[in-house]
Formats: structure tokens, sequence, C-alpha cells
């Protein structure tokens, strides 16, 4: 699990320990509280181009973004860069 070790308010910037599979990475495209300007059409257009980009992992990334849309983070940036997961060869 990653930890906290400093912060910066009025740059908005975070620092933090080094990260393990499985996880998010990178909120610098996300918003709070209100989604961009997306019609449907867009939006869907955006999931499906990013779901070439997941493969297998797709639905694992998909639960995860709807899972951070319920806690209002609006995460704009799915990509295998941004979310690992773990394989079943690393257990």
């Amino acid at each position: 699990m990653p930890v906290l070790l400093g912060n910066d308010d009025a740059l908005l910037v975070i620092e933090m320990s080094r990260v393990v599979v499985p996880y998010v990475l990178d909120f610098g495209k996300s918003d709070v509280d209100y989604c961009l300007d997306f019609t449907d059409e867009e939006l869907e257009s955006r999931l499906e181009e990013q779901a070439g980009e997941f493969g297998e992992d797709w639905s694992g990334a998909l639960d995860i973004y709807y899972k951070l849309r319920f806690y209002g983070i609006y995460y704009h940036d799915l990509s295998p860069r941004n979310i690992a997961f773990l394989r079943d060869e690393a257990m």
C-alpha cells in the first residue's frame, strides 16, 4: 500500500512511496464532483477506445472507473500505464 510522503496544497501535488500492483496511478486527468461535458456518444466512444488498450483487464478497469465515479471522482485517463492488475503468474 502506498504511503503519503508529502503534499503541497498550493501546487496541488502529492508525493507517494512506490506502488506495486494492483494500483491506480496519476489522477492528473480527473475531476472531483463534476464531469467534463461529454455527450453520451463521446463518452461511449472514449470507453470503447480505452477498452481496446486493456484487453482482458477491461472489466476490472471499468469497475474501477465506476467505483471512482460513485465517490465523485471522474477519472479521464483510463490506460494500462495508470491502472495495473496482478497477474496470476506474479502470485
